[in-house]
């Protein structure tokens, strides 16, 4: 019974902190995007496709941009509401002030942006579900670890800040934690439905945002260690995958290594151009210290364009005055970053069996996607690691108790 009060208690915690999360320019773009429901609702499907001659470059820029699950369903609460496309709000200019966009129709109606917060949040709260079950799957000896693994996951200010926010990050890790719990489920036994399962959530991964895609490639690198002899399976799975995120990205239909040539030109275009407007890392040692201080236990960086603390300062006040900002206390990023080295080490003593190749596939690939393709230090980049991170404390305390417990 206390295992369920425990996760009854920290669903709530999400969902309470909801309302007073501080306001991100990026909710206006994403829930802007949700037009594409209305289109697909209203028999347009054509103005989703790409086009050289798109009569509305932004939105075909943004759908190539982003990630689609959390925008169709943005856009699902808007046409719920009854709102026509008159009504939606416009994407956010940043290059513009705030008085700008506020006159300009660029703030969501407060309803809408609460709703879509909702959905990325329960759309969180499925990614710590999965999460959960995939340390379960991990652990070898005290399986009640899974809950304080998971109790830390969800009250990391990071984690709890950006997945209730209506952006993709939420979308992101439920899909990659679905898709790992999936890995690992078909690790330790083969059978098509875990195949299955398996392609779906990868695609679903990829789908709620396309960064998703180097969880996805250390997942199925570990299972090819774990079933060479069945790698026309996991082809099958990486087709399935493939083929659902084919089908939630119209814009990609026709020519879609086209459109792969054209989505890491627009990726690497917004990169650079972060880059020079903001700065950022001038070498391999600044990149490593910028790794090691956004990958552990990082106070939260509630903005990342100079002067927006004049615009949500008193947002970010309420917010850590109030008790939904997540755990913090002094020293906690030494404790996180030792315990999970601890940890990593004990996988890596264990890295025979088919759970654990996994695991060391996808966080290996994590951490190397982001510390090699992250240009500047702006901290949803980082979300990735998060999930790693606690995985491998969670091995560590596991590795370390004298006892098995009944959970």
């Amino acid at each position: 019974m206390h295992k369920w009060l425990i996760l009854a208690a920290l669903t709530a915690y999400v969902l309470l902190g909801v309302r007073a999360t501080p306001f991100h320019g990026d909710e206006s773009t994403l829930i802007y995007m949700g037009r594409d429901t209305a289109y697909l609702l209203h028999g347009q499907l054509e103005r989703l496709l790409y086009s050289e001659t798109t009569p509305s470059p932004t939105e075909q820029h943004l759908r190539l941009l982003n990630g689609t699950l959390g925008k169709l369903g943005y856009g699902l609460l808007n046409v719920l509401g009854s709102r026509t496309l008159d009504d939606w709000n416009e994407q956010w200019e940043w290059a513009a002030g705030w008085d700008y966009n506020l006159q300009t129709n660029r703030l969501p109606d407060p309803a809408i942006l609460l709703a879509a917060r909702w959905l990325s949040a329960l759309a969180l709260i499925v990614g710590l579900a999965a999460f959960v079950a995939c340390v379960r799957l991990l652990l070898r000896r005290a399986a009640w670890i899974a809950l304080p693994a998971l109790a830390l996951l969800t009250l990391h200010p990071v984690v709890l800040l950006n997945g209730r926010r209506a952006v993709m990050e939420s979308w992101m890790l439920a899909g990659v934690a679905l898709s790992l719990w999936a890995g690992l489920r078909l690790a330790r036994r083969f059978s098509l439905t875990n195949v299955l399962l398996l392609g779906l959530f990868s695609g679903l991964a990829v789908a709620g945002k396309h960064t998703a895609a180097m969880a996805i490639v250390g997942i199925f690198g570990g299972l090819v260690t774990v079933h060479l002899r069945r790698f026309p399976a996991l082809v099958g799975a990486g087709l399935l995958a493939l083929l659902v995120f084919y089908a939630l990205n119209p814009s990609w239909w026709g020519d879609p290594l086209a459109r792969l040539g054209t989505v890491l030109a627009l990726r690497t275009e917004l990169l650079t151009g972060q880059v020079s407007a903001f700065g950022g890392y001038v070498d391999t040692l600044d990149r490593w210290i910028g790794f090691v201080r956004q990958s552990f236990w990082p106070t939260p960086q509630y903005y990342e364009v100079s002067g927006w603390g004049a615009f949500i300062g008193g947002q970010i006040q309420a917010y850590e005055a109030a008790p939904w900002a997540g755990l913090r206390a002094p020293g906690l990023d030494l404790v996180v970053s030792g315990w999970a080295v601890i940890g990593s080490v004990g996988l890596l003593r264990r890295w025979r069996e088919p759970t654990v190749r996994v695991v060391l596939a996808w966080a290996g690939v994590t951490l190397v996607f982001v510390l090699l393709l992250t240009p500047l230090e702006w901290q949803r980049y980082y979300m990735p690691m998060y999930p790693v991170v606690v995985l491998c404390m969670a091995h560590g305390a596991d590795m370390l108790w004298p006892h098995s417990e009944p959970v």
